[in-house]
């Protein structure tokens, strides 16, 4: 224990006659730096302060509180604050200076005590003003203590006069008049895309008024005559050209047709379910006979059956086509009855009948609806190549859908 006390005095004696040569070197060193900056003149050296005093104490226990003590290698007045017209400014720049000084001794950490305390004493900027050195315009800063500082200069765009020639602009000192930058005029992205869309809407202006002065001219020189066959009809005034009226790029049908389109929408599934029945109706004069004995007994042949129903289709169809205007007379409701291929007459001989019926069918399918323009193409090659699929055809398709393909 004894042993480890004597060793920690002994420590601490090494450390502390460490500080006190340090301290000295420092004092010389801080000597010799006011002799080399003056020449012996006592304004050279940094003035003696607290914090001065403060760091020597720390590196040199027990020494004079104060930098003037007997004995010390610099003496008092060269501690004082430098003179001139630099005032507080010039005794910063000296404290910088001398803390470069200790810092590139080896001092570092004296160094940046002796930099804050530099610092602290910079006077601050109370603003900067303008000052024309030559053909330069330069800014000068002045300090709150009244000293002011070298001017350096400065770019202030916003104090240049703008002058635009047209392709360029040029950026004039207000002083001097001379063009301190030249700057090409282009069109900014945003106003290429404003000046598109405007020219845009002044083309769509143009063309709708275009158009509708078109129509109010061929409104007032065009004449509209409603022809039963040809359809509407446009009687040009001037020329008396007559052109029909179109819509979709397609020609508008006449009344006449519309009847007939209308006739074979509703005759085509009537004469399509008749043909299934003929077969198995009664077709002879013995035949009917036969019904009507059957009927004697109240029992029904099948070919009675199918008559049966014949009469019925044999009724829609007539009623489907188009009508004479006026009365009708029994000449007239017995036209009717041929126009539907007497499929109700039981003594009409079945091979008449269909014979009758295909002639029918063969006159309306032309007028059938016309088949939707959607139809895909390889089913029209499939139809043109298996006609007997046209009936398929038509019930996807619509009425006339097969005739318009295979011409027939």
């Amino acid at each position: 224990m004894r042993a480890l006390q004597i060793k920690n005095a002994e420590s601490d004696l090494a450390a502390q006659e460490a500080q006190r040569e340090r301290a000295q070197n420092l004092l010389k060193l801080t000597s010799q730096y006011g002799q080399s900056r003056g020449a012996g003149q006592p304004k050279s050296a940094p003035p003696a302060d607290r914090s001065a005093n403060a760091m020597f104490q720390s590196l040199m226990p027990g020494a004079a509180p104060s930098m003037t003590t007997p004995g010390a290698p610099m003496a008092a007045a060269s501690m004082t604050a430098p003179g001139g017209a630099g005032g507080r400014s010039a005794l910063v720049q000296e404290r910088l200076q001398y803390a470069q000084f200790l810092r590139d001794n080896g001092y570092a950490a004296e160094a940046n005590a002796a930099e804050n305390q530099a610092l602290k004493l910079q006077p601050k900027v109370k603003e900067w003003q303008k000052v024309n050195v030559g053909d330069q315009t330069l800014y000068a800063p002045y300090f709150e203590d009244g000293s002011s500082g070298q001017p350096v200069p400065l770019e202030v765009a916003q104090n240049l006069e703008r002058v635009n020639l047209g392709g360029t602009t040029e950026l004039i000192h207000p002083t001097t008049g001379k063009s301190v930058r030249s700057m090409a005029n282009t069109v900014t992205p945003g106003d290429l895309l404003s000046a598109q869309v405007q020219r845009e809407n002044s083309l769509r202006q143009d063309t709708r008024a275009r158009e509708l002065n078109a129509l109010t001219r061929e409104g007032q020189q065009t004449q509209i005559i409603n022809d039963p066959l040809r359809g509407p009809l446009l009687i040009d005034k001037a020329t008396g050209v007559a052109r029909p009226a179109t819509m979709n790029g397609q020609a508008l049908p006449g009344e006449a047709a519309v009847k007939r389109e209308a006739a074979a929408k509703n005759l085509m599934p009537l004469i399509k379910q008749a043909g299934k029945l003929i077969d198995g109706a009664t077709g002879s004069y013995l035949g009917a006979a036969i019904d009507q004995g059957a009927r004697y007994y109240g029992s029904s042949t099948d070919g009675a059956k199918n008559i049966a129903q014949l009469r019925v289709l044999e009724g829609n169809i007539m009623m489907a086509q188009p009508r004479m205007e006026g009365p009708q007379s029994n000449l007239d409701v017995e036209l009717y009855r041929q126009m539907a291929a007497q499929i109700g007459d039981p003594t009409v001989p079945n091979d008449t009948k269909k014979a009758a019926l295909k002639t029918l069918e063969s006159m309306y399918e032309k007028y059938g609806s016309k088949p939707p323009a959607d139809i895909p193409r390889d089913a029209i090659n499939h139809l043109k190549l298996n006609p007997k699929l046209r009936d398929a055809f038509d019930a996807k398709y619509g009425a006339g859908s097969a005739a318009s393909v295979l011409g027939r």
